[in-house]
């Protein structure tokens, strides 16, 4: 049976609220994809790049590695309950934490010549839709080397009303967005740029850039957001919690 391999990657920072409904909304995208690819038939809903007379069932093999970064709670016991691999690291940055969680799987691949793996990254206070995995898997099949996909906010209530509305327009109106906490990249391509570089914000940005530069395939996937937080206490400088306070301080 053909088997698809995907990896999901999630850094954490002392997230032991938030955490445990990030691993159960992955743990369910794995499974909705896991029945779906093991159909005898290629259900419509796979969509592009599936040709559905070759369709054969399809096995998947998925691994999810936490990085707990520079945690003081309970983040990394959490990890090991829910997730497959814990790694705790000291890097300080979310592109040296992401890096460090795919550095020992891009040696082992490298030696195993496996450049199939689909490695997919979200964040701790993120919320991934069911269908996540398999909307990524489309775009692979499409000839997609790597997927950005979009966020939204669905809890404001501790914002003003009309950042909601600001936030929601600029939004809408720009292209191109780039998410950590909705990102696709093929291990060959990845690999291929030289991955994650160490940066406190933007890494997930800079590598899609250099995707971009090196000439691989990048696909914006407008559907199925994933769902994060609008907290107001950011876990990194410059992160999305920076952007909505100073978007709303502006106001």
């Amino acid at each position: 049976m053909h088997s698809e391999h995907v990896r999901v990657l999630i850094p954490a920072r002392n997230e032991e609220h938030l955490l445990p409904s990030a691993l159960h909304a992955v743990r369910s995208a794995l499974r909705f994809a896991r029945d779906l690819l093991a159909l005898p038939m290629a259900p419509d809903s796979l969509g592009c790049g599936v040709e559905i007379g070759s369709w054969q069932p399809r096995n998947l093999e998925a691994h999810i590695t936490v990085i707990a970064d520079l945690c003081t709670d309970r983040t990394a016991a959490i990890a090991a309950e829910l997730a497959d691999e814990v790694l705790v690291t000291r890097s300080g940055s979310a592109g040296a934490a992401r890096a460090a969680g795919l550095l020992r799987y891009r040696e082992e691949s490298l030696e195993a010549g496996d450049d199939n793996v689909l490695l997919m990254c979200t964040d701790a206070d993120s919320v991934v839709p069911a269908e996540w995995v398999v909307e990524h898997l489309r775009h692979r099949w499409a000839g997609a080397d790597a997927i950005a996909g979009r966020v939204k906010v669905q809890d404001w209530s501790l914002r003003a009303p009309a950042l909601r509305r600001r936030y929601e327009q600029n939004y809408a109106e720009s292209r191109g967005h780039v998410h950590g906490a909705n990102l696709g990249v093929s291990a060959a391509a990845y690999r291929a740029v030289g991955g994650f570089a160490p940066l406190e914000v933007g890494e997930d940005q800079d590598m899609v850039d250099r995707l971009h530069c090196a000439g691989f395939q990048v696909d914006e996937c407008l559907s199925l957001p994933v769902v994060t937080s609008a907290r107001a206490q950011s876990r990194v400088a410059a992160g999305f919690a920076h952007y909505l306070n100073t978007t709303e301080a502006a106001l």
